[in-house]
């Protein structure tokens, strides 16, 4: 691999299930997830007193693991490709609706959701999708480019 004219090393490491890196301040976990390809959550830890955990859900189905990954997550940030009127599509396309992502946000105890991956298609209304999930799960927003959020 080259950048500029100059090599760069790269180590490439396959992860799957588990705790994949750690050190002292904090660790990586991943989770496999239903898509029609390979993909995986990841959550990210803060080793502290009062462990911060934040979750990123992306490309899935409701599936077992993303409700196990990301419990007690102080944010969880999940896809909401499509609004809820589109299940059957989400399911078909192995992805979530935004309902999706606050049941799993509701089941898994989470403190806050944030979606993203909005299909184009709804884009233009995004306080409607975080609305139509807050009937599920209180403490939604949707993502906004170069947002930063306080953990």
């Amino acid at each position: 691999f080259t950048k500029d004219g100059r090599g760069l090393d790269i180590d490439v490491h396959e992860v799957s299930e588990g705790v994949f890196f750690e050190n002292g301040d904090y660790y990586l976990e991943a989770a496999p997830l239903d898509h029609d390809i390979e993909d995986s959550a990841y959550a990210f830890v803060v080793k502290e007193k009062q462990k911060r955990r934040v979750v990123f859900l992306l490309d899935t189905r409701i599936c077992d693991n993303a409700v196990r990954i990301s419990k007690s997550a102080d944010i969880l940030v999940s896809e909401a490709t499509f609004p809820e009127e589109c299940r059957e599509l989400a399911q078909a396309n192995g992805h979530l609706t935004n309902v999706d992502a606050a049941r799993i946000a509701k089941k898994a105890q989470a403190k806050r959701l944030v979606l993203t991956h909005l299909s184009s298609r709804f884009d233009a209304a995004p306080k409607l999708i975080a609305e139509e999930a807050a009937k599920v799960f209180k403490n939604v927003s949707v993502a906004e480019d170069l947002e930063r959020i306080e953990l």
